[in-house]
This record gives structure tokens, sequence and C-alpha cells, in this order.
């Protein structure tokens, strides 16, 4: 309903809390469309993805704080590699740390390297490609990197 009003400016907090993915998509594509317009949106929100996606400026904040600000691709190149190889396989960290930065999270064994290595661990006949997913860094990626925690697994 806010969207429908001509404002220059939105302030947005949190607008897709709690919806269902389709009314979620159709929430953003409402957004986009107000922005196609020229207006300005202010945008707040803890859905990662949703504001990699929305917006043209970033700013990261942690525990009230402003951490860093810039475009996506501005964050992305303050990570050391560009690539995440996430495997689903607890046997594969020891044979991955010659391509990068291995981490472990609920995801499995997260590998931090660089799109010019990719060929390489492909090839590698010892990682299982069964198990493996392959993209560039994302917002979530930046986020834990910026303000120095990680997600750690119970193995209780």
């Amino acid at each position: 309903m806010a969207l429908s009003l001509d404002s220059q400016i939105y302030f947005l907090d949190e607008p897709t809390i709690g919806l269902d993915i389709i009314t979620r998509k159709r929430v953003w594509e409402a957004i986009m469309g107000v922005k196609k317009k020229g207006r300005t949106i202010i945008l707040t929100t803890h859905y990662l993805d949703e504001a990699a996606y929305l917006s043209d400026e970033i700013c990261v904040v942690s525990r009230g704080e402003l951490v860093k600000q810039g475009t996506m691709d501005q964050l992305r190149s303050s990570l050391k590699h560009d690539t995440r190889i996430i495997i689903r396989d607890s046997d594969s960290r020891d044979k991955l740390t010659k391509y990068g930065e291995v981490t472990h999270d609920n995801r499995g064994t997260v590998l931090y390297t660089d799109h010019d290595a990719v060929e390489s661990i492909l090839s590698d006949s010892s990682i299982r490609k069964d198990k493996l997913e392959l993209g560039p860094v994302g917002l979530d990626d930046v986020f834990i990197s910026l303000v120095g925690e990680t997600i750690e697994v119970d193995e209780n």
C-alpha cells in the first residue's frame, strides 16, 4: 500500500517479513517498479538475497554500527576470493586447502577460492562432484567476513 503513494522517498522496514515466496517476489517487483520511476527507497532487511537483488547501494550494519557501505560489486571486492564452493562431503576439507580458504558451516565444507582455480578443482579426482555447489561469493559471505563472526555447527 505504501508504494502506491507518489512519494520521492520511501522508507521500507522489513517489507517482506513473514510473506510466502510468491508474495515476496510480487513485493520485489513493486519495489523495482518504484525504483524505475527514479524514486529513492531506503530498505532495511535481514534477508541478504533481498538486499543484493533490490539495492543499488548496501550498508552493512552490525550491532548498530555501520561496518561498510558500497555497491554489491564493491562489497564483494572486499573479499580475498571471488568464488564460493560448498561441498557436502566432510572428507573434502584437507583436500581443498591448496585451493583457498576452507571453513565449515551448516551447509558443509566451504571453499573460498578464485575463479581461475575452478577448472583445477573440477578436474581433481579426489573431490566428489555430485556433492558440490559452485557460485560467486554472496552478500552473506561479505557480511560474515566484515563482522568477523562465523556460523558454528553444534556437533553435539
